[in-house]
């Protein structure tokens, strides 16, 4: 890899790499990072795209079925008292757990999807987290196909359905046909049961195959699940806006706008329309499930998490009122409003029975046709993002076996009478094991490994202090949701007809069992003298735990170590790509004074790994600040145990001896415009890992070895340089020379090892 440093600045097209191991060239690249004349240049850089991308990523994950679909649903159901109970928790809960989990994907990089690891003794609450995804997406997916049915049905039959038709009736104007209504519909076309009519089982099972092929291949990496996120949420954002908007002009040019549903404010003493607003909350916003860190983690790294929390919260609020007025609109007929029948598929049958009453080709075929499209396209990023976040936790091959079986489970949920599972996942199991998962997630976090921990954890990922109140919605997070979730079972309705295939108590019961059974499994992972000593050993933070990048690990580790010696913060490690850290470089971040400590660790040379061959760049692997000027010439080689080739171990200079010595006036201050070449080479054998880093001018003579003589010694890795470099090397001192930094962007976890 040759990288050249120039007045003007360079695209990342003009760096060409030269022969290196790709694993190597990689792993360089997405570290790299160069300033000149403090002029910060970045190969992956914060800029105004990346920041927008980043808004795009926030609002995609909003458009999802809970929000567009479930909340406008839950709204008609309650009224507009609903909406108390919704921004209570929506504030109280939603935006302190969003970003600790924002926070924690940005702290963990790529290896967001095992936040278990901060206490293993927890591990079970992320795999009934898990599970309660793949659950939410057989749900999602249960009641999307009917939807997708729907537009099938639509194209090549005439509304009302010829099955839907009970004869006809005189009026006033003469004869007209007796319809049922959306839910009776169902029950005489889509849910005929497989052996009176097996027609419509085939199109339920076909669509449940297409859904869930789709959601699995764009499951298949990082880069698919983002052009897919991008271009389906996009779509399905427009798609939204013009059928609402359409909506709204021909309602007010016909009948006007609907009235709001009524504020019945004796709902407030009963503790379903709080358990349902805090699932709401849950649904819509994904807490729990395990996405949010996930994505952050490998979508939203660059963007301050506090700011990205409050984006996310905006844009769910901004999607939850266009889907309300759109689907406001759909409930505004005559057959909807005394329509009992299926709850819970409301907002499907409405657009149903809103055609109805509709005349032209438009209204009654292509308008339900497109909402209709609405609705499989946000269930399509709903299940797409679940199981996503499942796969972090398996191998890439074993996500096609795991979309087999929901897919398997799906089509076996039809088999039940009236839609049952669909509706008990819904109401019931869903909700209940992602309360429990996040109750045991937050105490493992902040109970167990510390609002002291996480909070200099978190303050090291953002780049700056987060306000402290936060670390105190996190502690009394889990008494609120634990209480919601105890009122709400004590006070289980025997007339509610989902009561009698399962009880409130029954998935509090399974998430327990899970919980309890993985915490053992951990616990008799340990070697200690008693059980006690065992569970304590597996209540810390495993070795794991921390940001997957090597780099930014050894960051993490000066940070804490500084912090524990000393009590101060060494901002100098923070995270690259932040607004604060670039204007920190002009203010001199960089002085003498800010490393007068006394206690003063040096880092660890990390060669138990074969991927990382200890600080190239001094104390900080991450954020060191290194004069290229300053070290014109240089050449240094480090073997695997930090030797060069002569094994001879080099001089290691502390990051004080830097600074110091380049606060020396410079010999050759009239030498401005000038250029050098930084060669980085990387040799790995099975008994010596090596890094070479060879920093020259382009006016000295520069050789390479010809192909016929590389590979005789390992000298020959690096380029051969002329004398006068190394006689310049000594005495040239420049103190606007271009610095060389180092940046965690996106790395494969699985690639490059995370011990230190």
């Amino acid at each position: 890899m040759v990288l050249k440093c120039e007045n003007k600045r360079r695209t990342a097209k003009e760096y060409l790499p030269l022969d290196m191991d790709l694993r190597t060239e990689k792993y360089l690249m997405d570290y790299y990072y160069i300033a000149h004349y403090e002029e910060p240049f970045r190969y992956y850089r914060k800029t105004k795209c990346s920041i927008f991308r980043g808004l795009l990523m926030c609002l995609c994950l909003s458009v999802t079925y809970a929000n567009i679909v479930r909340f406008p649903r839950e709204l008609e159901k309650y009224g507009c008292a609903f909406l108390v109970p919704y921004f209570v928790f929506i504030f109280l809960v939603g935006l302190p757990i969003i970003l600790l989990e924002v926070s924690i994907g940005q702290f963990l990089g790529q290896g967001a999807g095992s936040s278990w690891r901060a206490s293993p003794i927890m591990k079970g609450a992320c795999i009934v987290g898990r599970m309660a995804s793949c659950l939410g997406a057989i749900w999602v997916s249960l009641e999307a196909v009917i939807a997708l049915v729907y537009i099938v049905l639509i194209t090549y039959k005439k509304i009302p359905f010829n099955e839907c038709v009970q004869g006809v009736k005189i009026s006033e104007i003469g004869y007209s046909q007796r319809v049922l209504s959306g839910g009776d519909c169902l029950n005489e076309t889509i849910f005929t049961p497989v052996w009176n009519y097996a027609f419509y089982f085939a199109l339920l099972a076909s669509g449940l195959a297409a859904i869930w092929i789709v959601s699995v291949i764009c499951s298949h990496n990082a880069k698919i699940f983002r052009r897919i996120t991008f271009f389906t949420g996009l779509l399905t954002f427009a798609l939204l806006v013009a059928t609402t908007g359409w909506e709204i002009d021909r309602t007010l040019r016909k009948t006007g706008f609907p009235e709001w549903w009524i504020f019945n404010e004796n709902l407030f003493a009963e503790s379903t329309i709080w358990f349902d607003g805090l699932i709401q909350v849950l649904f819509g916003t994904y807490i729990g499930f395990g996405a949010l860190p996930v994505m952050t983690g490998c979508f939203l790294y660059k963007g301050d998490a506090v700011r990205t929390s409050i984006v996310y919260i905006c844009f769910n609020l901004l999607i939850n009122a266009i889907g309300v007025i759109l689907f406001m609109i759909q409930f505004d007929n005559d057959i909807s409003k005394v329509s009992t029948i299926y709850p819970e598929l409301k907002p499907l049958t409405a657009v149903y029975e809103k055609a109805l009453t509709e005349v032209g080709l438009f209204e009654t075929r292509i308008l339900p046709a497109l909402i209709y499209g609405l609705v499989v396209l946000s269930a399509i990023i709903t299940t797409t993002i679940a199981v996503y976040s499942v796969s972090k936790l398996l191998p890439r091959h074993t996500i096609y076996i795991l979309g087999l079986v929901t897919l398997c489970l799906s089509v076996v949920a039809l088999f039940c009478p009236e839609y049952m599972v669909a509706r008990v996942l819904d109401s019931r199991i869903v909700g209940t094991l992602i309360i429990i998962a996040l109750v045991f997630d937050i105490i493992a976090t902040t109970w167990i490994y510390g609002g002291k921990n996480i909070y200099l954890d978190l303050e090291f990922a953002i780049g700056r202090p987060i306000f402290k109140h936060w670390v105190g919605f996190w502690y009394i997070a889990p008494a609120i949701l634990t209480g919601i979730l105890v009122w709400w079972c004590v006070g289980d309705d025997e007339l509610d007809l989902l009561s009698i295939y399962i009880p409130r108590w029954a998935p509090i019961i399974l998430a327990l069992i899970v919980i309890v059974g993985a915490a053992i499994a951990e616990i008799s992972k340990q070697v200690d003298y008693n059980f006690f000593g065992m569970i304590c050993e597996a209540a810390k933070a495993a070795k794991e735990w921390g940001p997957a990048d090597p780099l930014a690990r050894h960051a993490w580790k000066q940070w804490r170590a500084v912090c524990q010696d000393t009590g101060r913060k060494d901002f100098t490690l923070r995270r690259r790509g932040t607004r604060d850290y670039t204007n920190s470089i002009k203010r001199g971040q960089y002085s003498t004074n800010k490393y007068n400590v006394n206690n003063w660790k040096n880092s660890p040379t990390g060669t138990s790994s074969p991927n990382y061959s200890g600080s190239m760049f001094g104390d900080s692997a991450i954020e060191e600040d290194l004069s290229v000027g300053k070290y014109s010439g240089m050449h240094q080689q480090f073997g695997a145990h930090g030797t060069d080739n002569n094994g001879i171990k080099p001089t290691r200079h502390s990051s004080r001896s830097r600074y110091t010595s380049r606060d020396k006036p410079s010999s050759h201050g009239s030498d401005t415009n000038h250029k050098e070449i930084l060669y980085v080479r990387r040799l790995s054998t099975d008994s010596n890992n090596k890094t070479t880093i060879t920093i020259t001018p382009t006016a000295d003579i520069v050789t390479y070895p010809s192909d016929q003589t590389r590979g005789r010694t390992s000298s020959n890795m690096s380029p051969h340089v002329d004398s006068r470099m190394d006689r310049h090397a000594h005495h040239h001192h420049d103190v606007d020379g271009d610095h060389i930094c180092w940046r965690k962007f996106s790395v494969n976890s699985e690639e490059y090892s995370t011990e230190l």
